[in-house]
């Protein structure tokens, strides 16, 4: 995370800050675990120096161009299936680190396992977000002929006694009903 902090006239540089060409800034990366309260000392030319507290603050949010992230109910959408933990890495973005947990809450190390519904991003402060793969019912990553039929099934009978999660990950229209429409974009 790097800070900005302007002034209204030149100043000197404080240790291990930068400071800009016109003198008016100083600007310093720090380590985003540095989630606490700081203080600057700045001097001006003159020699006269002010304290300036701030507080770094480091967002726990994951943003996406490609995916459906809703924060609220903290889940990720719109992710194919075959999709890997590498390419769900590449696909999301957040200031603090996180790492993609399976179903069973283990963390995967191999960036070529396929995601599958139910798995999770964990981020670095324990938040997590539940990953939701298209027509995925069993977690494993694919659409299976059984889970097509189990879609099929949930289309004419709403009731049939799905998760939540099973739910969402038939819904490829995201408009919260299982309709034949989104039964055809499954398969």
């Amino acid at each position: 995370m790097t800070v900005t902090i302007k002034a209204d006239e030149v100043i000197k540089q404080p240790d291990d800050w930068s400071v800009s060409t016109d003198g008016l800034s100083i600007i310093k990366t720090f380590n985003l675990s540095e989630n606490n309260n700081q203080t600057v000392t700045i001097e001006d030319e003159a020699g006269n120096t002010t304290e300036v507290p701030f507080k770094l603050i480091i967002s726990d949010t994951v943003e996406s161009t490609t995916l459906t992230v809703t924060e609220d109910k903290q889940i990720i959408r719109g992710i194919t299936p075959m999709t890997t933990v590498s390419e769900i890495k590449e696909a999301l973005s957040s200031e603090m680190s996180f790492e993609i947990l399976d179903k069973n809450g283990n963390t995967i190390s191999n960036t070529e396992t396929r995601i599958g519904t139910g798995y999770q991003v964990k981020m670095e402060n324990g938040k997590t977000y539940t990953l939701i793969v298209w027509g995925d019912l069993t977690g494993d990553g694919e659409i299976s002929i059984a889970e097509l039929a189990v879609a099929s099934r949930a289309t004419a009978n709403p009731n049939l006694g799905l998760q939540e999660i099973q739910l969402l990950a038939m819904d490829v229209s995201k408009n919260g009903n299982m309709e034949i429409a989104d039964l055809a974009a499954l398969s």
